[in-house]
């Protein structure tokens, strides 16, 4: 009979073992073994079983002998169920368990006890993490609006008062995954989340509640204290730079200082702040961010940086001598400068190739016109631009791209720089030819155009160098 029993409790998938009123092991089926790194019964039978699998915590901390609900339930002849303890291995790791405890009882007298037991660490990893990803945004660790929300009510307090919020507005998101890819967006995202939590102290909840908003929950912290952090967040914050990009956020608070003010209203004055200043603070947001690609263009290489400031240069002289308003010369000037600035998306080795660009690598070169159109249309300064940047390589007798226009219906700034563009080129050297002369480049001007260039601007402008009404230094 007792090796039918045996049979019987060695075929289950539980962990089953049997206690005496001392909590000593009286019996333990072959599943014990295999769930706890055991080799043989003997190992177990007679052991004080609290002290070998149940004497700690998950966190280490000990469990004395009184705590242990296994030893209290067989003493009170009661019946057991947990789910949230740990049993440990022979070799000092621990296992998640589900435990049951059942008392044997005798003549009405509690004679000891059985325990069953299922590993649920799995299942328990699972919980954990559906847990925490409901509760934590994905790409930067931080807590979600799920999380802010219930939270939010816990905190609003009398103890916590004052409760200061801080809203935040990353800037640069949208640009950057629109250069470079959601990756680089990202990257900018768990920057920004790293600063907040550098910034901030250990009780501080920070949050991500949207693509590119955050929120600080502050307690005990008055005004100016919320205040003194925006100051300390914006210094980290322009110290860290995504491709060259340097960052920035817009940032907003308010504080509830007393039990009947709403909780809900000083968030939304918080953000409604936040959106103030960055409107106040856009125009200087967003130059620095343009000007922060270029640097980074031009560090990468040093020739598109007096590319850039010649085609500006000779194509604000071609906009003067056709007799356009200074305002509209300036605009041009500007388009020039930055009419390269989708190339900074290019391959380094693309950007800075001597020689003649093979097929594949001309067709990732011609995307630059495509992405500096995107950069500049995300800003409202510059929108005007955008447009001429996108058509500076169309050519007059429509061969040229990305949209193939021609003659007139490619706009007069793009026409203007496609001239300044083409003879700064031709009068620069590459290892596959020299540069050539002024005259041999004027040449060519003149040849192309009705083809590749505006007729009337390409005589004017082949005219202004012939009679040096044009001071110029080519590139080198």
């Amino acid at each position: 009979e007792e090796e039918k029993l045996q049979l019987i409790l060695d075929s289950t998938a539980e962990g089953i073992y049997g206690l005496d009123l001392e909590g000593n092991c009286t019996f333990c089926n072959n599943s014990v073994l295999d769930l706890l790194g055991y080799e043989d019964e003997d190992e177990l039978i007679g052991k004080q079983m609290h002290y070998t699998i149940h004497h700690s915590r998950r966190d280490g901390s000990r469990m004395e002998l009184e705590e242990c609900k296994i030893l209290k339930a067989i003493k009170d002849g009661t019946q057991v169920h947990v789910d949230d303890e740990v049993f440990w291995k022979k070799d000092g790791t621990y296992i998640d368990v589900e435990y049951r405890v059942y008392p044997q009882i005798k003549d009405d007298v509690v004679v000891g006890g059985v325990v069953s037991f299922m590993d649920i660490t799995e299942t328990k990893e699972a919980q954990e993490k559906i847990h925490y990803l409901s509760t934590h945004d994905p790409v930067t660790g931080l807590y979600n609006r799920q999380f802010i929300e219930s939270e939010i009510k816990r905190i609003d307090m009398d103890i916590n008062l004052p409760i200061s919020i801080i809203y935040g507005d990353v800037n640069g998101l949208k640009l950057l995954n629109d250069i470079y890819g959601h990756d680089k967006g990202d990257e900018l995202l768990r920057k920004t989340s790293e600063v907040l939590k550098k910034a901030t102290r250990l009780d501080d909840i920070v949050a991500r509640i949207g693509g590119d908003e955050f929120v600080i929950i502050l307690k005990r912290t008055d005004r100016e204290g919320a205040r003194s952090l925006i100051k300390r967040i914006k210094s980290l914050i322009s110290s860290e730079r995504i491709s060259g990009i340097k960052g920035s956020i817009a940032l907003g608070t308010d504080t509830k200082s007393s039990p009947d003010q709403d909780i809900k209203a000083v968030i939304n004055k918080a953000e409604e702040e936040m959106y103030s200043v960055k409107t106040l603070e856009s125009k200087v947001a967003y130059t620095g961010m343009l000007d922060d690609i270029m640097e980074a263009l031009f560090e990468r290489s040093p020739r598109e940086k007096r590319h850039s400031e010649n085609v500006s240069r000779i194509s604000g002289q071609i906009a003067k001598a056709m007799g356009l308003s200074e305002e509209v010369i300036k605009r041009i000037e500007d388009i020039g400068y930055y009419h390269d600035i989708g190339k900074i998306i290019l391959d380094k080795d693309i950007l800075n190739k001597m020689g003649r660009l093979d097929s594949k690598e001309q067709e990732e070169m011609e995307r630059h016109t495509l992405i500096g159109y995107r950069i500049l249309n995300l800003f409202n300064q510059t929108l005007d631009m955008a447009e001429v940047v996108l058509c500076h390589h169309e050519r007059w007798d429509g061969t040229g791209y990305p949209r193939g226009l021609k003659g007139k219906e490619i706009p007069l700034a793009a026409r203007i720089l496609a001239v300044s563009d083409a003879y700064d080129a031709m009068t620069q050297d590459r290892i596959y030819r020299k540069a050539l002369s002024k005259e041999a480049a004027l040449k060519e001007i003149e040849d192309n155009a009705g083809t590749q260039f505006d007729p009337v601007i390409a005589r004017l402008f082949v005219d202004l160098i012939r009679n040096q009404d044009m001071t110029y230094q080519p590139t080198s």
